[in-house]
């Protein structure tokens, strides 16, 4: 039994989106992986297990880390990496929340990190999501 050109037609159109679909979902976990060096704070540990959350077109990644340094030479870091303050602006008690925006590779990353002043260190969430830039 032969299929008409509209059923062949549409079984492309379904099998092309499905394919953009995974294409577009793999390009988002690699601009993540290959963006985790520019958010992480070197030598902080990692405190607590990413939570991430997946969307359409977007991921969004939620860390908490722990350095051994001062939040002094933490948000000087950042900001040698673009961030800068919110558009708050304000410290929060002992806190402080910086913010960036990156374009790459036909993704947009936005990404904040809150840097909260420890008795030994800092303590360092960062809030990024990365989305296709359509």
């Amino acid at each position: 039994m032969k299929s008409s050109f509209a059923e062949r037609l549409s079984v492309f159109v379904l099998l092309a989106g499905g394919l953009s679909a995974a294409l577009a979902g793999a390009g988002l976990l690699a601009g993540l992986y290959q963006s985790d060096g520019l958010i992480r704070y070197p030598e902080a540990m990692r405190l607590a297990r990413p939570d991430f959350q997946l969307g359409a077109l977007f991921i969004s990644q939620y860390e908490v880390y722990g350095a051994a340094d001062d939040a002094l030479a933490v948000m000087r870091w950042y900001a040698r990496q673009g961030f800068s303050p919110d558009e708050a602006g304000k410290a929060m008690g002992n806190c402080l929340s910086l913010a960036k925006v990156d374009e790459r590779w036909g993704l947009q990353q936005m990404a904040s990190v809150t840097l909260c002043v420890q008795s030994k260190g800092t303590l360092i969430f960062v809030n990024r999501n990365l989305m296709l830039d359509w």
